[in-house]
């Protein structure tokens, strides 16, 4: 069974139920089954990659939820309503690895049929978002890639014209240094 249990795919902050102040009402962040609309599921502490996105739809941030900092969907979109990226986005989407409940609760986790996620798959959860990072480039990520933290090398493509170009520049240099040489050693 794959990591990726659920997904919402451009949902709108303005619809995302934020709470009010005081006990009772914490907010949700709730979803339906594509096929069947009566199953409805709050997603609020779901474990995730998430995408913002602008008005145009274009990819402004990514993030995850879940990880070292066990931090959950919810919090971090409400996080980001009052951060650097308040007036950036009007869409998210998100890619959850807690699965529903038949009462549209979600599995905390600790069953014997899945190992607690935090533990087991945060470095998981870290190359997945480095993956996103690498190939999107969002605007306002203010951090990159981890490969360094996790032990991942880049390799750029080797081109045979470009090794044969600077192969004929080096010997250029040194002939021109040789010259060089020359010439102050005649003054």
């Amino acid at each position: 069974m794959g990591m990726i249990k659920n997904f919402g795919h451009f949902w709108s902050r303005s619809h995302i139920q934020w709470g009010t102040p005081g006990k009772g009402n914490s907010g949700h962040l709730s979803g339906f089954k594509r096929d069947e609309r009566s199953f409805v599921a709050n997603f609020r502490t779901q474990i995730a990659i998430y995408i913002l996105y602008d008005r145009n739809r274009e990819v402004v941030y990514l993030g995850q939820t879940g990880g070292r900092e066990n931090d959950r969907l919810f919090d971090r979109l409400k996080a980001h309503t009052r951060d650097h990226l308040r007036d950036r986005w009007e869409y998210f989407s998100w890619f959850g690895v807690r699965q529903t409940t038949n009462s549209g609760d979600l599995h905390e986790g600790q069953s014997h049929e899945s190992k607690p996620f935090v533990k087991d798959n945060a470095v998981a959860l870290d190359e997945f978002e480095s993956v996103l990072l690498q190939l999107f480039e969002p605007r306002l990520n203010k951090q990159g890639p981890a490969w360094k933290a996790l032990d991942v090398e880049e390799y750029l493509q080797f081109v045979e014209e470009e090794e044969d170009q600077l192969a004929m520049i080096i010997e250029r240099l040194d002939g021109l240094e040789g010259a060089i040489s020359k010439g102050l050693r005649s003054d």
